[in-house]
């Protein structure tokens, strides 16, 4: 069996959040929610606002089940460099991409 490496892993995990199919009310929530972070246009982020994001997540005690919501929501309107970023981050240094942690402990 083939392994995937990082960025296959990341190009499966984008695709398989725009098949994602949320209402417009759930849409709407996690819109807010990135706003509310300080991302104005996903569509243009940047890796600075990508960053800014991350520490917003990790500060605000949301659920892993949210988290993953805004991550698959990001993958549906930001740049794929930027999601890549998010995906692969690392910031409390444990050798496990962000995004991998929060999917661990969704169940």
């Amino acid at each position: 069996m083939a392994t995937l490496n990082q960025q296959q892993q990341t190009e499966l995990i984008i695709q398989q959040a725009c098949k994602e199919n949320s209402t417009d009310s759930e849409k709407a929530i996690y819109d807010d929610f990135i706003l509310e972070a300080g991302v104005k246009d996903p569509g243009k982020m940047t890796k600075a606002t990508a960053d800014a994001l991350i520490r917003y997540l990790d500060g605000c005690n949301a659920s892993n089940e949210f988290v993953v919501n805004i991550v698959n929501r990001l993958a549906q309107v930001a740049p794929a460099h930027i999601m890549t970023k998010i995906l692969k981050s690392d910031h409390d240094g444990d050798a496990i991409p962000y995004f991998i942690n929060y999917l661990l402990n969704y169940s």
